[in-house]
């Protein structure tokens, strides 16, 4: 696998992972059960991973697979 598709793979791997703690998130406010330590933890879950997804974007951009 090359660089470029492992970065692609870990990008995806973010981002699926970020839905997730959304649609956690969503679930439970929905049902009533979130309490503010939740949103907090939510939160902060999600901007790590969006920042974890900009940064994979940003190693994309300068990976250099000439031969």
């Amino acid at each position: 696998m090359s660089t470029r598709d492992a970065l692609v793979k870990a990008q995806e791997a973010v981002a699926d992972a970020a839905s997730e703690l959304m649609l956690d998130y969503l679930g439970k406010r929905a049902r009533g059960t979130i309490d503010p330590d939740t949103t907090e933890e939510a939160f902060s879950a999600l901007y790590e991973a969006l920042d974890a997804h900009g940064s994979l974007a940003l190693a994309l951009e300068h990976v250099d697979e000439t031969p």
